[in-house]
């Protein structure tokens, strides 16, 4: 299978960190040179220009998965950390979905929600985070033919806008390198070291769906004790 990391040029401080992960885990990997957001940005974007420019790597990624004809491809970002044994724990998760189909399998989730488990470490459902992933060949030829001028929100999200089935790991083989980090922190080095940071355009029906799932029955409990009272004035 193919393996690709997108890296900005920029960037060496990054992939002089991740290349020791991948040399740590015997992973012969593509670095694949960023769109630079910040650079001949076009004018009349929803998206911020680091947006803009994390959507439009992940795009030129998928179409040239669709060119070279891999059949299945596994997406890296710079910013990726692996757990020790990653190789064998992915090959793992490829025999697991052996004779199921799938369009992407998020190996470093992030806020999943959860639909149905599909096989003991994987569930179908979708999640935040494009910092490891797998993709079909059959999924890039889908998602490859929209224009990120296009795109209205940030790359996790609008990867949940497609009508694609995701495939999760019920445990992260892969997380960001500032995971173990307060969110806030994460945040704010994201912003000082000119990735998307605070810049991000939300689709809070995600949270919203999240939210329900985490605590719907309380929402139940809340709404039913909210309905009694109203009957009962």
């Amino acid at each position: 299978m193919h393996v690709y990391c997108i890296n900005l040029e920029r960037r060496t401080d990054r992939r002089e960190t991740v290349s020791r992960e991948f040399d740590r885990e015997g992973l012969d990997v593509e670095f694949f040179q960023a769109t630079d957001g910040r650079i001949d940005t076009p004018k009349g974007l929803s998206l911020s220009s680091s947006e803009y420019g994390c959507v439009k790597s992940h795009v030129r990624v998928w179409r040239d998965i669709v060119e070279h004809g891999y059949k299945h491809a596994l997406i890296f970002e710079d910013d990726v950390r692996l757990v020790d044994n990653f190789k064998s724990k992915m090959t793992a998760v490829l025999d697991e979905v052996e004779g199921i189909s799938w369009d992407v399998i998020h190996l470093g989730p992030i806020l999943p929600i959860k639909k149905l488990q599909v096989t003991p470490s994987l569930f179908e459902g979708q999640a935040l985070g494009t910092h490891a992933y797998i993709i079909s060949l059959e999924c890039a030829k889908k998602i490859s033919v929209f224009e990120p001028e296009l795109i209205k929100v940030s790359p996790d999200f609008q990867l949940n806008r497609f009508p694609l089935k995701f495939l999760c790991v019920n445990e992260p083989i892969a997380n960001q390198e500032n995971i173990d980090r307060p969110p806030v922190l994460g945040v704010l080095e994201s912003w000082k070291t000119g990735d998307i940071g605070f810049a991000r355009t939300i689709d809070f029906t995600y949270f919203f769906r999240y939210c329900f799932q985490k605590f719907k029955h309380f929402i139940i409990l809340l709404v039913l004790l909210l309905t009694v009272w109203l009957l009962r004035r």
